[in-house]
């Protein structure tokens, strides 16, 4: 990815995965399109076999990681996103938790930031952040940074679930936040309470600066141009 990027001035990048593996035809797998696609996925490639697939797209994260070191991973447990009620697998059995484990390693030894995503939250009115509550603890006793994002895809979002999520990470003794602040998208530590200072908390909701919205808009940006590049490579 690096060599792809080459010397773009660009204040950050996020990284996440969304294919995992391809159709008999060649075509990547898009984890994150329709529950239809989903189902198709998992049965013709990983015959319905979650437990792989789950696997498979945790082996691509950490790949992501050691490769290309994003300066910000985004959603690390993406795979979850139908698992309603429990359909496809528990996220106390042993064999996910020692996929989720095994990537907090590696995150933690590339230092990497990692996002609080609230797209499910205010999109589809999931009541659990990306990651996992549990992971974010996890995260957290490792000392990962981590940082809120609304995974915007149009600039009306940009603060969209930030207050639900902070207010959440405030109960799991989160004291720290990493956001990119500075104009220059240099990367600063704020804590809890200097964060809900930052971000003007007020009746109609969050108000953030306006050079906020053009830093998110270019990563949302950039993502989308990663995502793109990983499938042509």
């Amino acid at each position: 990815m690096k060599h792809i990027l080459g010397n773009k001035d660009l204040d950050y990048f996020v990284g996440s995965v969304h294919f995992v593996d391809t159709f008999a035809n060649g075509k990547h797998w898009n984890i994150d399109t329709s529950y239809e696609l989903f189902n198709k996925g998992l049965k013709e490639i990983f015959r319905s076999d979650f437990r792989q697939a789950a696997t498979r797209f945790y082996e691509l994260t950490r790949q992501m990681i050691e490769e290309d070191k994003p300066d910000i991973v985004g959603h690390i447990d993406k795979i979850k996103m139908y698992n309603n009620k429990g359909k496809f697998f528990i996220e106390t059995d042993k064999w996910y938790q020692d996929q989720v484990n095994l990537t907090i390693d590696t995150l933690k030894k590339k230092n990497c930031i990692v996002e609080i995503n609230t797209r499910g939250y205010y999109k589809y009115q999931q009541t659990e952040l990306y990651p996992s509550e549990w992971i974010i603890e996890k995260m957290r006793n490792a000392g990962i940074r981590l940082m809120i994002n609304s995974d915007a895809h149009h600039s009306s979002e940009i603060t969209k679930g930030m207050e639900f999520a902070a207010k959440r990470l405030k109960t799991l003794c989160v004291e720290k936040l990493w956001p990119c602040m500075t104009e220059n998208g240099r990367i600063i530590c704020l804590t809890m309470k200097g964060y809900f200072s930052e971000i003007n908390m007020r009746s109609g909701g969050l108000e953030i600066p306006e050079f906020w919205s053009s830093i998110i808009l270019r990563c949302y940006l950039l993502l989308v141009t990663y995502q793109l590049l990983l499938v042509a490579v």
